[in-house]
């Protein structure tokens, strides 16, 4: 997926009609797959090798660094999902919900992502604290449809071209 995953310069960040932000070219977007596989080992296979090995599907983790953002936007959005940033140990939060990401290049013929199925899973953090622009950092886990059939092919994102 990092291979194939490539945006020209500037991006900007949605959720649905929201702008959450903007990523300059100095630092990328990182785009993580994860294949999820059980293995199942048997001892005519021996202990190294897999007898056989069920594919459980595949997930996504994005870092996304923002240069310009709007915390009124993303911190409700973290809230709903029970990612507060307050710090209270055993506090579970509210029921996990599932937000759509778009990722849009802004120079013509750059290709734009989106992902239907994300959440996220790290707080907000703040990155460069000082007299040099500050960051904001995303972690955000997309994943697979939960209502559709999955397959060893199964996007996990759509790709367009910005015309």
């Amino acid at each position: 997926m990092a291979v194939a995953f490539e945006i020209k310069g500037k991006t900007t960040v949605k959720n649905s009609a929201n702008t959450l932000g903007q990523t300059d070219a100095d630092d990328m977007i990182v785009v993580e797959e994860i294949i999820h596989e059980r293995m199942i080992h048997t001892s005519g296979s021996g202990p190294e090798l897999p007898a056989e090995i069920i594919n459980l599907g595949r997930s996504a983790i994005l870092r996304i660094p923002l240069i310009e953002f709007d915390l009124a936007i993303i911190e409700p959005l973290i809230k709903a999902q029970g990612a507060t940033n307050d710090g209270e140990v055993g506090d579970l939060g509210a029921a996990i919900g599932l937000i759509s990401i778009q990722i849009l290049g802004e120079i013509s013929g750059s290709k734009h992502y989106t992902f239907p199925k994300c959440r996220f899973i790290d707080a907000i953090r703040f990155e460069q604290w000082g007299q040099i622009e500050s960051k904001l950092g995303l972690v955000i886990a997309a994943v697979p449809d939960p209502t559709a059939l999955q397959t060893a092919t199964t996007p996990l994102y759509t790709v367009g071209t910005v015309a």
